[in-house]
């Protein structure tokens, strides 16, 4: 079963396939590129298969369902205002900006931005993953944005595996420096934050 795909035509892109499902224990995952001959699966690849064990864990994710205006040149902490998924209370809606740890242990934390185009075009665009130390944990950035009518629209995806103690948080930030606002997309899917525990042996 298709789960989540990408497409374009470009000779050279940058294609993020991104997904939220239930599966049941033993169910595998694999990721597959299209060429001109038709799907093939991605060998050696064992970063893209998950064997799912019974165990449970913690986990969150939520997105804003409307678009985010970011000031020029001013890092933006995003609010989220939908709960897609919520295992443990990682995500309160009086603190809509954050998700909190409710374990110690290491977490996978992915938040995903996808800004509309500008009409000129100019500047970074980038997003970070803030601890509630103040640490900047990640960052992703684009050096310059595509101009209003060519693609690919730019999409920021910062990701991290990082040691929290119950109680600590994180927030996801974007900025950019166009030389005035401009608008994160908000939809169904996007602006997202996700927080996974991770549990191994």
């Amino acid at each position: 079963e298709d789960i989540g795909s990408a497409k374009g035509t470009n000779s050279l892109l940058k294609q993020n396939v991104k997904t939220v499902n239930h599966f049941a224990v033993g169910d595998t995952i694999l990721m597959q590129v299209y060429q001109d001959s038709g799907y093939q699966s991605v060998p050696y690849a064992p970063q893209l298969m998950a064997h799912l064990l019974a165990v449970n864990t913690d986990f969150a994710h939520v997105h804003s369902s409307a678009n985010i205006s970011i000031p020029n040149a001013t890092w933006t902490t995003l609010n989220f205002n939908t709960e897609d998924l919520d295992s443990n209370n990682l995500y309160d809606p009086a603190s809509p900006d954050r998700l909190t740890a409710q374990a110690d242990g290491y977490y996978m934390i992915i938040g995903d931005i996808l800004w509309t185009l500008a009409a000129a075009g100019n500047g970074r665009r980038a997003a970070r993953i803030i601890h509630s130390s103040g640490t900047e944990i990640a960052r992703v950035e684009i050096a310059s944005a595509p101009l209003t009518g060519y693609s690919p629209t730019p999409v920021n995806n910062p990701a991290t595996i990082w040691y929290m103690s119950a109680g600590e948080y994180v927030t996801l930030q974007a900025y950019q420096s166009e030389g005035s606002a401009l608008n994160i997309y908000g939809a169904s899917t996007v602006p997202s934050f996700l927080m996974i525990r991770l549990l191994y042996e």
